[in-house]
């Protein structure tokens, strides 16, 4: 069973970090470039942020629903395979046309209202003009990114995270040559960053649709084929997930969202040492998703088996996340304490950054558990109390931060 999961959660574990580590790089090549360009980029990583977040249902529900109606289940008669077939082919048709269809809409939102989203998010006088320019050329690239997410979705819900893991890697290999040429060569600065980001996201969506195509084609995957604009009853299945991890995501962004606003009354030396510690906590939370991913496969996939064998493989993934997070822990406090040069020049900023890393490691295992629970509550389809357990926690975190800046005032 252990080996089931790492078979999944392995490969998956390139597909969930690419985005983090893209972001990382900008930050990392932009530092080097202007402190003033690093803090710009902390209000769009709250936004880019919240609106990642709150789309991310639609790669949780295709990979359920998947999962679910895996038309390869050995005993299953050809009546039940075709069945599955049908389902998961509806469904992935839905949950692409949602995807294109809420990214334009993003498109379209962050356009027309860049510098007020980018104010609400904390942005002042001094970084509005250069977080606008990355806000508009990222904005592009929300469509591929939704699509990204369900098609991710499509591929680790049939049991294979090893497709996805190629072209993700590809893009991310892109997007590091981009920075290095437009940041670091041609000083573009954060314009450079963001065109490098959204041709890797554009390329990945591409690719990964056209290889998710072929195995369709061929037999070893649900034919993605086109069933309609979807009704509300087709999409039951989105919004049971969609209720419960919208709100659970909305919430926890809010919380960035109020911190970076927060952080900005201190001034650019702190927003940007924000910007650097916030994407390396990122990056480290991503290692556990792939555990996420693996779980709430494996556990949809054994939802007709018995409670003794459902539990059996939750207690595994329990071991194997709290073995993982005690790692995840040490190399955070190594990298917030010993690597801060890497992404920026300023003395100052790099103190800042390395004074946040016990925060930091905290935070972190905190995390590990949230996900864990989450994870298995949406695999099992129990997932009321999700919004309600995280209101409470946004309430906590709002108000001492509120009560942070009121004090530094």
């Amino acid at each position: 069973m252990i080996r089931n999961l790492l078979r999944i959660a392995i490969p998956a574990l390139g597909v969930v970090v690419a985005d983090p580590v893209m972001s990382l790089v900008d930050t990392a090549c932009v530092g080097q470039v202007s402190s003033i360009e690093l803090a710009a980029m902390g209000p769009n990583s709250s936004v880019f942020g919240m609106i990642f977040m709150m789309f991310g249902f639609l790669g949780t529900a295709t990979t359920n629903i998947m999962a679910q109606n895996d038309m390869f289940t050995k005993g299953l008669s050809t009546e039940a395979s075709e069945a599955r077939a049908r389902r998961g082919s509806r469904a992935q048709s839905d949950a692409l046309f949602l995807a294109i269809f809420f990214g334009v809409l993003c498109t379209l939102i962050l356009s027309f209202m860049g510098p007020t989203v980018l104010q609400w998010a904390g942005a002042t006088d001094e970084t509005l003009g250069p977080a606008l320019a990355y806000l508009r050329i990222r904005a592009v690239a929300c469509p591929a990114v939704l699509l990204l997410f369900v098609l991710e979705g499509s591929f680790i819900g049939q049991q294979d995270a090893m497709s996805p893991l190629k072209f993700i890697l590809l893009a991310t290999l892109i997007n590091l040559l981009g920075d290095a040429v437009l940041v670091l060569g041609f000083k573009q600065g954060i314009i450079g960053a963001a065109i490098a980001t959204a041709a890797a996201q554009f390329i990945a969506a591409g690719t990964l649709f056209w290889d998710l195509y072929r195995q369709g084609i061929q037999g070893h995957k649900v034919k993605i084929k086109w069933h309609g604009i979807p009704k509300l009853r087709d999409l039951a299945a989105f919004q049971a997930v969609a209720r419960a991890m919208v709100s659970r995501n909305v919430l926890i962004m809010t919380k960035y969202v109020v911190m970076t606003r927060v952080v900005t009354t201190l001034g650019v030396v702190e927003l940007a040492a924000h910007q650097v510690g916030l994407s390396l906590f990122w990056l480290m939370c991503t290692f556990l998703e792939p555990l996420s991913l693996a779980a709430q496969t494996m556990v949809a996939r054994a939802a007709d088996a018995s409670p003794d064998v459902v539990l059996r493989i939750i207690r595994i993934i329990m071991l194997v996340t709290s073995f993982l997070s005690v790692i995840l822990g040490g190399l955070t406090a190594v990298m917030f304490t010993s690597l801060p040069f890497l992404f920026t020049r300023d003395a100052t900023v790099m103190m800042h950054i390395t004074g946040l890393w016990a925060p930091a490691l905290a935070a972190l295992s905190i995390y590990g558990a949230m996900m864990l629970g989450d994870t298995i509550s949406v695999a099992a389809n129990e997932m009321e109390h999700i919004p309600r357990l995280n209101f409470v926690g946004m309430t906590i975190a709002c108000g001492y931060l509120l009560y942070a800046e009121v004090r530094n005032n």
